[in-house]
């Protein structure tokens, strides 16, 4: 099983003490009176936990797809609105597969929380993206206090409406020498969203990319009090 060494972890921790500090640059658009509650109150996730479980990359072709994981790796929820499937406290090492997380063609109820996912490289192709966590075709998702690092995205939607994306940290960790196979021609991209609506882009902290976010043919998106730092 893969593990992530003390440098890496330490690294993340100050990482986040540093992100703590800052004060966030807030971009709006399209605002609307129904968005859900969030706050920029703490977007860490407490590294220090020891139930964190180190896996490979999630892939979930389908509704019925995740119906069978969930079962098989007892996640909570059922997939309704009321009752979303929970994948949580995950930490995914991507080095190769060119993902972490990938979820497409669904429409079931779900939330990503409270994962690390980091080092997305090896597969820049459609449906990979060398992104931490990717959305294919996807509605009803949540993705909330995710730490994404040194991934080539943090997060791609692609022809995914409808979903939320709150209080996730994407960033590269700079001259940090485990690092050194991140493609430096690839651009880096906190959020990256093609041909992707009605979604809500909120209190998320992204940094040290190209491009903080980065809209494709992408309307009627909600997107506010995000942190853009050091993007070039």
């Amino acid at each position: 099983m893969y593990k992530i060494s003390k440098l890496k972890i330490g690294c993340f921790i100050v990482l986040f003490l540093l992100l703590g500090s800052l004060t966030p640059t807030i971009s709006s658009l399209s605002p609307d009176t129904n968005t859900p509650e969030t706050s920029l109150e703490n977007t860490r996730i407490d590294l220090s936990k020891e139930d964190y479980l180190e896996r490979e990359p999630i892939r979930i072709n389908d509704d019925s797809d995740f119906e069978q994981m969930a079962a098989s790796e007892n996640w909570q929820g059922n997939g309704s609105a009321d009752n979303p499937y929970i994948i949580q406290d995950y930490v995914i090492n991507a080095n190769e597969y060119g993902y972490g997380i990938y979820i497409g063609n669904t429409t079931v109820h779900f939330t990503v929380k409270n994962c690390l996912l980091h080092d997305a490289l090896g597969d820049n192709r459609k449906y990979f993206r060398n992104s931490g966590i990717y959305l294919y075709n996807v509605t009803n998702g949540t993705l909330s206090y995710n730490l994404l690092v040194d991934n080539g995205v943090g997060i791609y939607l692609d022809n995914a409406d409808g979903n939320i994306l709150s209080n996730n940290t994407a960033t590269k960790l700079i001259n940090d020498s485990e690092t050194s196979l991140m493609a430096l021609t690839q651009s880096q991209n906190g959020i990256y969203m093609i041909d992707s609506s009605n979604n809500f882009i909120i209190n998320n902290t992204l940094e040290n990319g190209n491009h903080g976010l980065r809209l494709v043919g992408s309307v009627s998106n909600n997107i506010s009090n995000n942190a853009l730092i050091n993007n070039t």
